[in-house]
């Protein structure tokens, strides 16, 4: 009987491996629990939903936009997800592009 199964050295072994599968799935489930709680998540969607608003009454695609702002089509679909963050400088061009003052339907 090869050696790690004496003396409850597998049992052992295989307790500590368990403790820290746990161990990490805490980190992980706070780690997600810290994102979900941030207080700009909901304002930042309802940003991206009122862009994503405009940008189709305008007539224009992510791409198109995109090309207009100098940013790509992946960057605005994050920004209309509320999964990006958006700076000042892409606000005033997106907000040019559209021809809207986003900042004051927002309040």
């Amino acid at each position: 009987m090869p050696s790690f199964y004496q003396g409850g050295k597998f049992e052992r072994n295989l307790e500590k491996l368990k403790r820290k599968r746990i161990a990490r799935q805490n980190v992980l489930t706070s780690s997600v629990a810290k994102r979900t709680k941030n207080p700009l998540s909901g304002r930042s969607m309802e940003v991206g939903r009122k862009i994503k608003e405009s940008r189709i009454s305008a007539g224009l695609t992510q791409l198109k936009l995109a090309g207009i702002v100098g940013t790509s089509q992946e960057a605005i679909a994050k920004i209309e997800a509320g999964r990006h963050n958006l700076t000042l400088r892409n606000l005033e061009k997106i907000t040019k592009a559209l021809n809207k003052n986003l900042l004051i339907e927002l309040k």
